[in-house]
């Protein structure tokens, strides 16, 4: 009898988790693009929206890590916006573009909520490496000024945000690039910098009535711990809700392949932020499903 319960209960949480991810277009190139992870059965659903980094030197690398992570959180009943766009590297990229991109995903999520049962009211960005300090930017962008050309799309709101391993500063994400990226850009590309500063920098966009946790692990060389601690003291001295929470020892946070370390860290914290109920099952350790295109 025993058997028979597991195996059912096997079938359930795969079930939660088969549908193949939809992916939406929100502009002609091929970074503009995102998936939606939707669990099955009936809404409305809390989101997460993914920020990758990377250093662009394939889709494989930056892009596709993140359906696993997109994977597992389908499996707490949690549906994920992974959003795609142009980084630094590519024709468009920097600012504005990149910006852009971000708030035309946001606006095509806004658009396709309502028809998959998407409880944008709770809701977290959930940066990584260089998408960091895209995600703490998504939930400050309401402090931009009329004549900023990223004062568009009101689309969707953000009030918490995930930045995991990764830069917070213009000056900081400077020196991630470097260490992420050799042999890759050494100068994030704008074509306005007066402009760009008061545009995408987080810190100044204090403060942003968001809620934001960072965090890292020392053991990545990638991450500065100075650099986080400062942000968020500012964004506390600000009116703001700002933590840093830091991996123990000198183990490293890999969230492409959340193991039990890694999500003990990550989806109670998640799940506070959501106010969703008490996980599943723990985070499942099996490859993503193939995408499929939406309907729109």
């Amino acid at each position: 009898m025993q058997r028979w319960l597991l195996a059912g209960l096997m079938l359930g949480l795969h079930l939660l988790t088969e549908a193949a991810p939809l992916r939406f277009t929100y502009g002609p190139e091929t970074s503009q693009f995102a998936e939606l992870t939707r669990p099955a059965g009936p809404g409305p659903f809390p989101v997460v929206v993914l920020l990758h980094g990377g250093c662009r030197r394939s889709r494989d690398d930056d892009f596709q890590p993140m359906q696993r992570l997109a994977h597992s959180l389908g499996a707490q009943g949690v549906a994920v916006w992974n959003v795609d766009y142009r980084q630094v590297q590519e024709p468009g990229g920097g600012y504005p573009g990149t910006w852009l991109d971000l708030q035309a995903a946001m606006a095509q999520l806004a658009t396709v909520g309502p028809d998959y049962q998407l409880d944008r009211t709770h809701l977290l960005a959930l940066g990584v490496g260089q998408g960091a300090p895209l995600a703490i930017w998504l939930g400050a962008r309401g402090r931009l000024l009329g004549g900023s050309p990223l004062a568009r799309w009101p689309g969707t709101v953000v009030h918490e945000v995930m930045a995991v391993n990764g830069p917070v500063a213009l000056a900081d994400r400077q020196r991630h690039l470097l260490v992420s990226c050799p042999g890759g850009p050494r100068t994030l590309p704008v074509d306005n910098p007066a402009r760009s500063l008061s545009d995408i920098d987080p810190a100044a966009l204090l403060p942003s009535g968001t809620h934001v946790m960072l965090l890292g692990s020392r053991g990545d060389r990638r991450w500065s711990a100075s650099a986080a601690d400062a942000f968020t003291r500012q964004a506390q001295q600000a009116g703001d809700r700002a933590e840093v929470v830091v991996v123990p020892g000198r183990g490293t946070l890999d969230l492409t392949r959340p193991g039990p370390a890694s999500w003990r860290l990550l989806w109670p914290r998640i799940q506070r932020a959501l106010a969703v109920p008490a996980a599943v099952t723990p985070a499942p350790r099996v490859p993503a499903p193939a995408t499929r295109a939406a309907g729109h």
